[in-house]
Parts: C-alpha cells; structure tokens; sequence
C-alpha cells in the first residue's frame, strides 16, 4: 500500500500537483485507508444482505480523475467489481451504492 500510494503522490505532484490541498502525507494516506474500509464493508454488507449488483457513483467536480468519470454509473457484479481506492488512485472520492 505505501509503495502504491508514494507512487501516485509522485505521478500527481506531490504536495504541489494535485494533491496540494492535503497538508501531510499522513492525512493523504488516512483518508484513502478510510474510504478503502468504508466501501470495503458496504460490498461486504451487500453480500450479506444478497445483493448482487452495485453501481460506482464519482464525486463530479473539476477535481475528479478522468478514470473515475469514466466509471461513473457503470454497475458492477458484487465481489467480482473494481473499488474505489483499491481499483483508482489515492485519495478517491467516489462510493458505491447498491442496486435493489
């Protein structure tokens, strides 16, 4: 996880590039770490409750990452789906909600 997230802090800039806003890496890697566990649980929590689908919904806004508006919407099988944080870059801002 460190080698991936000190890799996309260097592709996006650093503390000058994109990741600007964010005062300390710490805080970078406790917000990715904490969004990663929040969707991780809703999938986990969907399969308990026998859903079988979820659609990744992106925060839109002049900071979202071309790959996230591109999976915007998109539904994916429960379990077999890429995650935000896991499957994009640190410091994602997109979710999942399930499809009922």
């Amino acid at each position: 996880i460190r080698k991936r997230i000190g890799n996309a802090f260097e592709k996006f800039g650093g503390t000058t590039g994109r990741f600007k806003e964010i005062n300390t890496r710490a805080e970078l890697i406790a917000r990715t770490e904490t969004q990663r566990v929040v969707n991780s649980a809703r999938i986990d929590a969907y399969a308990d409750a026998g859903i079988q689908k979820y659609e990744w919904l992106a925060a839109l806004d002049e900071r979202t990452d071309p790959e996230c508006i591109e999976l915007n919407g998109r539904i994916f099988e429960v379990g077999a789906g890429p995650l935000p944080i896991s499957g994009t870059h640190p410091n994602c801002r997109c979710t999942v909600i399930p499809i009922i």
